[in-house]
């Protein structure tokens, strides 16, 4: 047997040589050479040499480092794996970043990766060189709103600024657009502040600013910026300041017609095809003859309803005849009306006849047979009206109108009745002509069937309240009722009589059961007479409660109901009393005198009233005011002794006169009420005891 052979090396001997080797390499190269050297070879050697140094000498900067070689040679998995190792920092983000950029890039995965990483990369990043990576590479991929919040940390204004716009966060780009302008003028923040202000509608705004920097703009875009501003705002000092600076000729035009400066809006125009606004402007600065001609050449079709207006204000009699016969002549019978108006306003009489008979003689249309009568009606010719009305095949309704009005016009409405009877027609005009004959005639039967007939194609109120009168008029007060019972909803005067007739007959039930919306405030007043009708005060009381808060009218109906009720919670509306008369009642119901004596003292001075007076009179105490009363009462009946024929006012008078009065006064009083008839002997005999007590005092004081 052959002898075993020897190994050439060991394990051990093997490992003590690497371990040599690598001693020699750290030796060889410094640490911060030997990285520079690896950092830069991305061979597989390269690579090798990295994972067997880690294996000896761990180091996360040599592991990143690694980390880079295998993502750049496209090993992503070991490159993730590495990083998994590392601690949550931007280093081991960015390399994540740059695995999913490379991944992106290769089409193995989509944009939420790389705007995962990014925005994760934004979270641990600190220095400005990092936010700068950041924003170059959110720039790079349109990650606007990364953009935006990279930004604010960068201080990079302007373009801090455009990405605000660009996201639309306008509120966000003003803020910083106005410290920019307060801070230092500039005019294209100005400008884009001015933008972003009008977009907001913050119009007052974008008008101050412009008041505030209008002078320091020095720009073609900055006076457009001041005219548009001026414009949207009415700033008639910007738009005056700016408009001849710009050059933006759709906003000159909108400043020289804001200010009225036609003839300068005209130079712009003229030079543009835009006849429509063009004409515009010479209508608006009166030139009438230049804005139809204009006008017309914008087009007579779509601009007919201001070219026949200004044909007919500047009398162009035959531009208008040339156009509605042309349009009549085409089969556009929509202008047949307005032609023959124009025939007989101008006295065109013979040719419009000649143009409506040959047309009729082409065509044999009965709306030619019309308009002739139109005009044989405006000539006064009415032998040729009804001569032609045996033209028609069929009489339509508008002929026999026409004929009818000849006989209304004479005042002949039974041959105008007779023409129209003739007709069979379902419409409301007809019924409502046959109504208007028959009422002429006094045909009550007849004016009924067509008020009936005009009611059931449309409920006008009125024809209905007219339906209503006739049967009232014929004394037919069921029929009337019937009317109103069921036609009530359709207006307040109809329901007012419903109201007014239910309540006269004590219909209460009726009145109380209505179900209409919206009802108007005399339903109310019903209701209450309902209620007070019934004795059903605490209702009447709480419905009063609602209504004076809608109805300010109510207020004093419910006053005096509290008044007459003598309930003293009208304490609680004192404040809201307005009548005088109410306040005064609230005030003695609640014993108030003070108050009731103050009241008066100022009704007194406003009007001498008889009735105030003698109230006053009852409240005093103090002789001599009641004395002063009486002679002004005194007085008032002296100018005026038809006072004396109210009983309260003539006891009251009476009574006081024996106290106060002269015997002459008392004598002439009383002879004043025997030759009126005013209950004398009750008078006499009281002013009789009066004398007898009176002389019985005076023996007794002697």
């Amino acid at each position: 047997m052959l002898p075993k052979s020897k190994k050439f090396l060991t394990t051990k001997e093997l490992m003590a040589f690497v371990v040599i080797f690598i001693i020699f390499l750290l030796a060889a190269f410094p640490r911060n050479t030997l990285y520079t050297m690896i950092k830069n070879d991305n061979s597989e050697t390269a690579v090798k040499y990295l994972q067997n140094i880690l294996k000896f000498y761990p180091s996360s900067k040599l592991e990143y480092i690694l980390a880079e070689k295998y993502i750049n040679l496209g090993e992503f998995k070991k490159a993730e794996q590495l990083l998994k190792k590392q601690k949550d920092s931007y280093q081991k983000f960015y390399y994540e970043y740059l695995i999913a950029k490379r991944k992106y890039f290769n089409k193995k995965s989509g944009i939420s990766e790389i705007k995962k990483f990014l925005y994760t990369l934004f979270e641990y990043a600190k220095k400005d060189k990092q936010f700068e990576y950041i924003y170059k590479e959110a720039k790079s991929f349109n990650l606007l709103d990364l953009e935006f919040e990279t930004l604010k940390h960068l201080h990079y204004t302007d373009e801090l600024i455009n990405v605000a716009l660009a996201l639309k966060k306008y509120k966000t780009a003003l803020r910083y657009l106005e410290s920019e302008v307060n801070k230092k003028f500039n005019e294209n923040y100005f400008i884009k502040m001015e933008e972003v202000l009008l977009y907001l509608k913050e119009n007052t705004l974008a008008n101050l600013y412009a008041r505030q920097f209008y002078k320091k703009i020095k720009t073609k875009k900055g006076f457009d910026t001041l005219l548009r501003v001026g414009l949207l705002t009415k700033n008639t000092k910007l738009i005056r300041f700016s408009v001849d600076r710009s050059e933006n000729k759709e906003l000159k035009l909108q400043a020289y017609i804001n200010l009225k400066r036609y003839k300068d809006a005209v130079k712009i125009l003229k030079n543009t095809d835009n006849y429509y606004l063009l004409a515009e402007v010479y209508l608006w600065n009166k030139e009438y003859d230049k804005a139809l001609e204009y006008f017309i050449k914008d087009g007579v079709k779509k601009n007919i309803k201001i070219v026949i207006p200004l044909a007919m204000y500047l009398k162009k009699e035959s531009l208008l005849l040339n156009i509605f016969e042309d349009k009549v002549k085409r089969g556009n019978l929509k202008y047949i009306k307005e032609l023959t108006y124009t025939y007989i306003n101008n006295a065109q009489f013979e040719r419009g006849i000649k143009f409506y008979k040959k047309l009729y003689q082409r065509t044999k249309k009965d709306l030619f047979l019309v308009e002739l009568f139109k005009i044989y009606y405006a000539l006064g010719d009415d032998e040729k009206v009804l001569k032609l009305a045996d033209e028609f095949r069929r009489i339509p309704l508008d002929v026999a109108f026409y004929v009818s009005n000849i006989y209304i016009s004479d005042m002949n409405y039974k041959k105008a009745y007779e023409v129209m009877k003739k007709i069979k027609s379902d419409t409301y005009q007809y019924y409502s002509r046959m109504y208007y004959l028959s009422d002429k005639l006094n045909l009550i039967q007849d004016k009924i069937k067509w008020l009936k007939h005009m009611n059931e194609i449309k409920k006008e109120p009125q024809t209905i309240y007219e339906l209503y009168l006739s049967y009232l008029n014929e004394n037919n007060i069921k029929k009337a009722y019937d009317v109103l019972e069921k036609n009530y909803m359709y207006s307040n005067a109809l329901l007012f009589e419903y109201l007014k007739y239910t309540y006269k007959n004590k219909n209460y039930k009726a009145i109380l059961s209505l179900n209409i919306k919206n009802k108007p405030e005399f339903y109310y007043e019903f209701l209450v007479k309902v209620y007070n009708d019934l004795h059903k005060y605490e209702k009447l009381d709480k419905l009063y409660q609602r209504l004076i808060y809608k109805y300010p009218k109510f207020r004093n109906d419910y006053f005096w109901f509290l008044l007459d009720r003598k309930d003293k919670r009208i304490a609680n509306y004192l404040n809201q009393i307005k009548d005088e008369n109410i306040l005064l009642g609230a005030y003695l119901l609640l014993n108030k005198k003070y108050e009731a004596m103050k009241l008066l003292k100022k009704q007194l001075k406003k009007q001498n009233n008889i009735n105030l007076l003698i109230q006053y009179y009852y409240l005093t105490n103090d002789e001599k005011i009641k004395f002063m009363l009486f002679r002004r009462i005194d007085k008032l009946i002296t100018r005026n002794k038809k006072i004396l024929k109210n009983q309260t006012y003539r006891d009251f008078y009476f009574y006081n006169l024996l106290h106060y009065g002269s015997y002459y006064k008392i004598k002439k009083i009383l002879n004043y009420l025997k030759s009126h008839n005013l209950n004398y002997k009750k008078y006499y005999a009281l002013y009789l005891d009066y004398m007898r007590a009176y002389e019985k005092l005076r023996r007794f004081e002697r």
